[in-house]
């Protein structure tokens, strides 16, 4: 067995040997002098590395003695003009050196002029020397040589193909460096810019997506928004040029769609949809998992009757369906006021014939078909006045009315019917219409997972509103 001794000098060595290592790693890297010889005329582009120093030495030899008016070169005035307000360089006015603090361009102008020449107008010696100063990339690398982003997709009812023009897609490539590149904390932060003297950057495909990227601390934050008409998967190569090291991460853009965007689940069943995900995994929630749940395999199943909205997350982007819980009777009679009011002609005139609708007569016909409610008339359709007094007798009217509260909240539920009138204070003495609640429809939803929704209609699309306080009635609970 080895001593107590030995075991507590093995794990002394061992700590040495650590910290002298880590001594070692984070020990910088000598700094470069640099001197920097500068003719009359010059115009001169030198780069160097944070840390290093330079000093600037004039060649006198190169001056021109015809210009001195008589007086000698060491009577010469001479000015050392840059841009003291950048933090780029520290600059010492009497040794005529620098020392390359951040990353950065600062261009010197070195002029001398005789004693006589009182405004400075009419140099003797005059030169430019840019001192780009910039970090050691050997070492430096991207978190990703290659990036896939997903567009997520915004439709309008009545069209199945959706469009990504109003949607971005914002995503992130770091750095690795110990170096902060774009230290939020000073001067050195840059923001969207094809061209600067930090990084520049280019991609291809720029009919059909443009990209702005800035720079926060060692972080490129990239924002893609398409620009021209996307319908399948495509790639665009991002170059950027950091510090004079270039980069190429091809950038992989999958346009999403999913089945559908409206749903009416009767409650108790289930019910999935189909995304493009190109075997992505696909991470589904439920905007109200009370109404309907979904597994991660995307199943709904409908566990309360009102509506709310399925989230599906394919990696930056996102799918989202509007599902309604309802019965089954409810459904039909949505679904047939939806078809009637999408394949039949309005006509008041032929509003009792098949193949023709008005909007009580659209009412009418839903739920008389599939239910036992006729509104106070088993032979034919009445009014939109008539099938609201019904509603009240029946005491079936929502208290409050129309509220666009309650529609974001989903509130209102296929079948329930919306009566307009001409005087709101007194609603009852003038309906001139009447449309039915059918579900609700989801537009999309944003790249920050911003869900935009709205109320579907039987002969209306979504939408179509009414006036604050509006009537509603709810025919079947």
């Amino acid at each position: 067995m080895k001593s107590l001794q030995h075991k507590c000098f093995m794990s002394l060595t061992a700590f040495v040997i650590t910290l002298i290592g880590c001594m070692f790693l984070h020990m910088p890297v000598q700094a470069a002098s640099h001197d920097i010889t500068v003719n009359n005329g010059d115009s001169l582009s030198i780069s160097v590395y944070l840390g290093d120093t330079g000093t600037f030495t004039p060649n006198i030899s190169t001056i021109s003695t015809d210009n001195l008016d008589g007086y000698s070169v060491d009577s010469l005035v001479w000015s050392y003009d840059y841009d003291t307000g950048n933090g780029y360089l520290s600059f010492n006015e009497i040794s005529h050196s620098f020392t390359a603090l951040q990353i950065g361009t600062t261009t010197f102008q070195i002029c001398a002029y005789t004693p006589n020449d009182y405004s400075q107008s009419y140099p003797v010696f005059s030169a430019y020397v840019t001192v780009k100063s910039q970090v050691d990339m050997t070492n430096v690398t991207l978190s990703q040589n290659a990036y896939t982003t997903y567009l997520s997709p915004i439709y309008y009812e009545g069209s199945k193909k959706p469009v990504y023009s109003n949607n971005s897609s914002d995503f992130l490539i770091g750095i690795n460096s110990s170096y902060i590149f774009g230290d939020s904390s000073s001067s050195d932060s840059y923001y969207g810019s094809y061209d600067n003297d930090l990084y520049t950057y280019s991609y291809t495909q720029n009919t059909k997506v443009q990209m702005s990227i800035t720079l926060t601390d060692n972080q490129f934050h990239i924002n893609l928004y398409p620009t021209g008409k996307i319908t399948k998967s495509f790639t665009s190569v991002l170059t950027i040029t950091l510090c004079d090291k270039t980069f190429q991460v091809p950038i992989r853009i999958i346009p999403l769609t999913i089945s559908a965007q409206t749903c009416l689940l009767v409650k108790g069943k289930k019910t999935s949809f189909k995304v493009n995900n190109e075997s992505t995994p696909i991470e589904w929630t439920s905007s109200n998992p009370k109404i309907a749940t979904v597994n991660s395999k995307g199943v709904v199943k409908g566990k309360k009757y009102g509506s709310c909205i399925i989230i599906g997350k394919v990696g930056n982007g996102y799918v989202g369906c509007a599902v309604s819980v309802t019965t089954s009777k409810l459904k039909k009679v949505a679904t047939y006021a939806r078809y009637m009011g999408r394949h039949w002609k309005y006509s008041q005139a032929k509003r009792t014939q098949k193949g023709y609708y008005d909007c009580s007569a659209l009412v009418w016909k839903a739920y008389k078909r599939y239910t036992s409610v006729r509104f106070g008339s088993s032979g034919y359709p009445g009014v939109a006045l008539s099938e609201a007094k019904w509603c009240k007798s029946k005491k079936r009217m929502i208290k409050g009315g129309f509220r666009y509260k309650k529609v974001s909240q989903m509130y209102y539920r296929p079948g329930d019917l919306v009566f307009k009138s001409t005087n709101m204070k007194k609603k009852y003495q003038d309906i001139y219409h009447v449309e039915m609640i059918t579900g609700y429809y989801c537009y999309g939803v944003s790249s920050s997972g911003e869900v935009y929704y709205d109320i579907t209609w039987g002969a209306r699309g979504a939408g179509y509103g009414a006036l604050e306080g509006s009537l509603v009635g709810r025919p079947m609970k």
